[in-house]
């Protein structure tokens, strides 16, 4: 293991007393000198990590020398102190004062203890930080477990919006099929061959369509897998409405009634894409809910609108709401809902980890008359955000 390095910067008689006693063990590296030309040349070779000296804070000069040298803590062997010393001492950080007569045992003593406490903080620093990586990492994997579990939803989604032009796409190439089977065109006189070419330039112009329409979809939900490497200004309204268009089609086929209403279009720094994850989950539960308790005319409603300075965006739907045994527990993480056990516990966890810590915001959920309204709410007037 590399010692310490304390630097020993005493008059020549000081010096002499104490140049064979202290640290006889050698734990430490020591290196004397007998001038501040002296120290500033040791400096420019070595890094030196203690100094002990005794030289006078009386005078202007060395109170100033040790206090630009500052950041190197200091032992200040003094045979008086009295207030004008101590006034000039307190000015001072990382100054411990020795008073004669001295002790070598105590010097040493306080040497030894300064570096002991000194590996401490260093190592219950590097606990924290092991603690706070170790921290961010389960944070982000619980992330990434909130997106897998959403996965079978999205692919469902994606299954959805791409039934309709799959089939618009099969259908033209059936047309196509069928006037050739039939001989519905005769390819030896010149109209019908002009005919059969208009008939199929719009049939691939629409296949064109309907293959850009089923490449966006794709490009959509890959967008939304993303994570988000900086915060951009956008609106609540363009993240409510990119969700409304990934499950338009899912919430259709299930016939449940969304009502949309905006009255507010502040921008706003976020994290897209993890907003977008939020509200996602927030009607994906609601889509859930009406599956489980069997709804007969399922509704979301979604509101953005000014409240004072708040900015809120409120999810209310009629799926019966939670029971008051769950509800408590319901932001706590692998806490699952699910009586079916496929929910992973961690939807709500981090929807309130990202908009509260991510995005500087607060999520609520509670019970309302006929089921669950849900609460983004953010600060306008806060910089956070701003």
């Amino acid at each position: 293991m590399e010692k310490d390095n304390i630097a020993l910067l005493f008059d020549a008689e000081f010096l002499e007393k104490l140049a064979f006693s202290i640290d006889e063990d050698k734990k430490f590296n020591y290196f004397y000198i007998w001038s501040l030309s002296e120290f500033d040349e040791l400096l420019l070779k070595t890094n030196i990590d203690y100094l002990i000296t005794n030289i006078d804070v009386y005078e202007v000069k060395n109170f100033d020398y040790l206090r630009d040298k500052n950041i190197i803590p200091t032992m200040l062997l003094s045979k008086t102190i009295d207030a004008t010393m101590l006034k000039n001492i307190l000015k001072l950080n990382s100054v411990e004062v020795v008073r004669e007569p001295f002790v070598l045992e105590e010097i040493n003593f306080k040497v030894e203890q300064y570096f002991k406490n000194k590996n401490k903080d260093e190592q219950l620093l590097e606990l924290k930080n092991n603690f706070d990586e170790n921290l961010d990492y389960k944070s982000k994997l619980a992330q990434e477990q909130v997106r897998l579990s959403q996965s079978d939803y999205i692919l469902r989604m994606v299954a959805h919006q791409w039934r309709q032009p799959l089939g618009a796409v099969s259908s033209a190439i059936f047309s196509i099929e069928t006037k050739l089977y039939f001989k519905k065109f005769n390819f030896d006189k010149k109209e019908d061959r002009d005919k059969f070419l208009e008939f199929l330039y719009k049939k691939n112009k629409k296949i064109g369509k309907y293959i850009q329409y089923l490449s966006n979809t794709i490009d959509n939900f890959r967008n939304y897998f993303k994570p988000d490497l900086e915060k951009k200004f956008i609106t609540l309204d363009v993240i409510v409405r990119k969700v409304l268009e990934v499950t338009k089609s899912s919430l259709s086929s299930n016939n449940i009634t969304v009502v949309y209403n905006c009255d507010n279009e502040e921008m706003f720094l976020l994290y897209p894409n993890e907003m977008i994850q939020v509200v996602l989950n927030l009607i994906k539960n609601s889509e859930e809910n009406f599956s489980s308790n069997n709804i007969a005319n399922p509704k979301i409603d979604i509101s953005i609108y000014k409240d004072g300075q708040n900015c809120i965006v409120k999810i209310m739907d009629n799926g019966g709401g939670i029971s008051d045994e769950i509800l408590p527990n319901i932001f706590k993480p692998y806490f699952s809902t699910k009586s079916n056990k496929n929910g992973t516990g961690l939807g709500l966890y981090m929807s309130k980890i990202i908009v509260e810590e991510h995005n500087f915001g607060i999520l609520s959920v509670k019970n309302n008359k006929n089921g669950v309204e849900s609460k983004i709410v953010f600060d306008t007037a806060s910089d956070e955000n701003k």
